[in-house]
């Protein structure tokens, strides 16, 4: 991820848990860093990180579907996720709406694409809210892809 982003851009790390990317992106120079997750608890570790300056990661415990309305348009240049709970939103839920609507540049997931006995339509929907796929592959024995999407 880093060679597509600059450390002065806007990251929102979906589904963040304790920030493990977060505290990767602080340590190497970002200074613009957010993360949400349901876990409470977890949050509550990532905001007791030590060298994190308190000015360069926010984070909040709530539900993506509750956060995502509330952040302002063209707020956040890239969203970020390692397979994470998005994988389990209501498809009801309009994520990709949300993306296009919250990001400047795009977004940068890792999913399990198909392991779900419905269809998400992951390669589809951005395309639909105005991405275009910059990079999908698949990581090696994870299970995982790569999908990285731009405007």
């Amino acid at each position: 991820m880093i060679e597509c982003t600059n450390k002065t851009d806007t990251i929102l790390d979906l589904c963040c848990n304790q920030g493990r990317f977060l505290k990767k992106l602080d340590s190497v120079g970002y200074n613009s860093l957010h993360g949400v997750d349901i876990m409470c608890p977890a949050i509550e570790l990532l905001l007791s990180y030590k060298p994190m300056n308190s000015d360069v990661i926010a984070a909040e415990c709530d539900y993506i579907q509750d956060y995502l309305p509330r952040v302002p348009d063209k707020a956040i240049d890239y969203a970020i996720t390692y397979s994470a709970t998005i994988e389990l939103l209501h498809p009801s839920f309009n994520i990709y709406r949300q993306l296009s609507r919250i990001c400047r540049k795009g977004f940068i997931f890792a999913l399990n694409e198909d392991g779900h006995s419905y269809p998400r339509f992951y390669r589809y929907l951005p395309l639909r809210y105005g991405f275009k796929a910059i990079k999908i592959s698949k990581l090696s024995s994870s299970g995982l892809t790569l999908m990285h999407y731009e405007k």
